[in-house]
C-alpha cells in the first residue's frame, strides 16, 4: 500500500473517529523502506519560535527539523529507534539539553547536546539486554535516567552519570510484561511512567526515589487493546502534555487501525485515564499537498505555545506510508488546535 492509497482506506469506525489535517511534513528520510520510527520536541529555552524536532532514521542516524519541517541537519550515527530528550539538566556543573536514542547497532544507549544548532555526540553506554526498543527519559533529584523498553519485555532505568569525561550507569529492572514493548513517557511532576506493550494495551507504574532506592508500584493496565476504546494492536507511540488551560493528556498511537487515542489524566495520581477519543490524520485535500499518517511507529508533543503556526502546541507523528508512491518515510506537523474536540 503506498501512501496515496493508505489516505484514502475505508475504515468501519470513519463516522466517530474525527478527521485532523498536517500543517507541515518533513522530507523523506535517507532510508527506504521501514526507517523512520520516532520523534522529539526541544524547546528553545530562549525563542521558541526557534525549537527543533528531532526524528530518527532507524537504519542510519538521526534528523534535526525547524518547525516548518525543514531539515537543518542529518548526523549519521548508529541505528538509534526511539529518542527522548531533557532539557536544562545539570552535567558536570553544566546546564545543558540532553538526547538519548536506543540503539541497536551496538545495544548502546545513544547520549547527544541539543542546542539551537542541533545534535553533538556525546558517548554511548552499553545496554544490559539485547536490542534496547524504546526510550525515554526522567530527571529525578537533580539527575537524569533514561528508560529503555526491551522487546523481550523488561522496562529498565539506567541512572545516568557523568564523571572523568566518561559517561556511566546503574541499571535497575522497573518491570517485565509478557511480550513486546516500545513508547514510553515519564511525568516526573507525578511521578508516572507510562508504557505500550504492543500486543496489549497502556500500562502505567509510579516510580520514585527515595534513601538511594528506586521504589516502584505494580504495573498496572490502564487501557488494553480491543476495548470500547477502539485500541488495536500494536499499541505504538505514546507521549503526555499539558494543555494551555493545564490539562494533562496522554495521546498514544493505535498502529492497527491507523489512528490515535487520546486520553485525560488524573492530574491527582496519574493512574486514571478518563478516553476522550480517537482521531485519524488524513490529507489535506485544500491543495496543500501534504498527506496523512498510517501505520504510526513513534509521536512526540508539546502544549507549550511555540510560534503562531502552533500557539496551543505541537503533535509530532511518523508516517508510515508516505506519498507520492516510493517515497520514504517521514514526520508530519500538527497544530494541537486541531484537537480541541478533545480537549475541552
Amino acid at each position: 500500500m503506498t501512501g496515496g492509497d493508505a489516505d484514502r482506506v475505508s475504515y468501519p469506525d470513519d463516522k466517530t473517529v474525527k478527521s485532523i489535517r498536517a500543517s507541515a511534513e518533513t522530507p523523506p528520510v535517507p532510508s527506504s523502506d521501514d526507517a523512520a520510527d520516532d520523534p522529539a520536541i526541544w524547546i528553545h529555552p530562549q525563542d521558541r519560535t526557534k525549537s527543533l524536532v528531532i526524528g530518527t532514521d532507524k537504519k542510519s542516524g538521526l534528523l534535526v527539523y525547524d518547525l516548518e519541517g525543514n531539515q537543518i541537519q542529518f548526523l549519521g550515527d548508529g541505528e538509534p529507534n526511539n529518542v527522548d530528550i531533557r532539557q536544562a539538566v545539570v552535567i558536570d556543573g553544566r546546564i545543558v539539553d540532553i538526547a538519548v536514542t536506543s540503539d541497536r547497532a551496538d545495544n548502546s544507549i545513544g547520549l547527544y547536546s541539543v542546542t539551537a544548532d542541533g545534535l553533538e555526540r556525546l558517548g554511548r553506554i552499553a545496554s544490559t539486554l539485547p536490542e534496547p526498543y524504546g526510550i525515554c527519559m526522567a530527571s529525578f533529584n537533580n539527575a537524569l535516567q533514561a528508560i529503555v523498553s526491551y522487546k523481550t519485555g523488561e522496562l529498565v532505568l539506567y541512572d545516568l552519570a557523568y564523571a572523568d569525561q566518561k559517561w556511566s550507569a546503574e541499571s535497575t529492572l522497573l518491570a517485565r510484561f509478557d511480550s513486546q514493548l516500545e513508547g514510553c513517557s515519564v511525568d516526573e511532576s507525578l511521578g508516572y511512567l507510562y508504557v505500550g506493550e504492543e500486543v496489549r494495551g497502556i500500562w502505567g507504574l509510579h516510580v520514585a526515589h527515595h534513601n538511594g532506592v528506586w521504589m516502584k508500584s505494580e504495573a498496572r493496565l490502564l487501557d488494553e487493546i480491543e476495548s470500547d476504546s477502539g485500541l488495536v494492536d500494536d499499541v505504538e507511540g505514546l507521549d503526555w502534555f499539558v494543555t494551555s488551560s493545564g490539562e494533562r493528556m496522554l495521546v498514544v498511537s493505535s498502529q492497527g487501525n491507523d489512528s490515535f487515542a487520546i486520553y485525560s489524566v488524573d492530574a491527582l495520581d496519574g493512574v486514571s485515564l478518563n478516553f476522550r477519543g480517537r482521531f485519524r490524520v488524513q490529507e489535506d485535500l485544500a491543495g496543500s499537498g501534504i498527506d496523512g499518517a498510517q501505520e504510526t511507529d513513534g509521536l512526540a508533543v508539546t502544549g507549550s505555545n511555540l510560534n503562531a503556526q502552533y500557539p496551543e502546541g505541537l503533535l509530532v507523528v511518523q508516517d508510515g506510508f508516505n506519498a507520492p508512491e516510493g517515497s520514504a518515510q517521514n514526520f508530519k506537523f500538527i497544530d494541537l488546535r486541531e484537537l480541541s474536540d478533545f480537549l475541552k
